[in-house]
């Protein structure tokens, strides 16, 4: 072949690889039995490095406080919500920006989580309460902690969960 060719194929090979990893890193976010081994933390840091990587939006974290783990049951529960918010800021905010802190107190975690999209009235009438905003609370009474979803239009996002060690 040319080598013009031989330079397209050799890209495209790339790219079918990364895309490759990027399914499988995405495929293990999914699996329980990942988040459990893994722990809380590094399944964050494994999604805001996918994030930044695809270049969806800007994403950082900050841990404050000694971090210890919780049982497995509330670390998986507490990933699924924030791959909801996180999916929520993808698909619907249109944000650039993601903040995600953890600040790990002595008998509860806090984990704060802001983005520069859209937003949204949540109170409204005309605005219908989503399947995601909902799962999120249920989720949350499962491991008894609380949540707190603010957001104003054109100003982002905000989630609050506060959740007992």
């Amino acid at each position: 072949l040319p080598e013009a060719a031989q330079d397209k194929i050799k890209e495209t090979s790339d790219l079918v690889g990364k895309s490759l990893q990027e399914l499988r890193d995405l495929a293990k976010s999914l699996n329980a039995q990942s988040i459990k081994n893994r722990g809380l933390i590094p399944s964050v840091e494994l999604e805001i490095k996918r994030f930044n990587r695809l270049n969806f939006l800007k994403c950082d974290l900050h841990i404050k406080g000694e971090s210890y783990e919780l049982s497995n049951e509330k670390e998986i529960i507490l990933f699924r919500i924030l791959q909801e918010f996180f999916s929520n800021t993808i698909k619907h905010a249109k944000a650039k920006e993601l903040h995600v802190e953890f600040n790990f107190k002595p008998q509860e975690l806090e984990i704060n989580i802001a983005d520069d999209g859209l937003g949204f009235e949540i109170n409204k009438n005309n605005v219908k309460k989503g399947i995601g905003l909902t799962n999120m609370q249920s989720r949350a009474n499962l491991i008894d902690a609380e949540l707190r979803i603010t957001s104003e239009k054109n100003k982002g996002t905000k989630l609050f969960i506060s959740c007992k060690k």
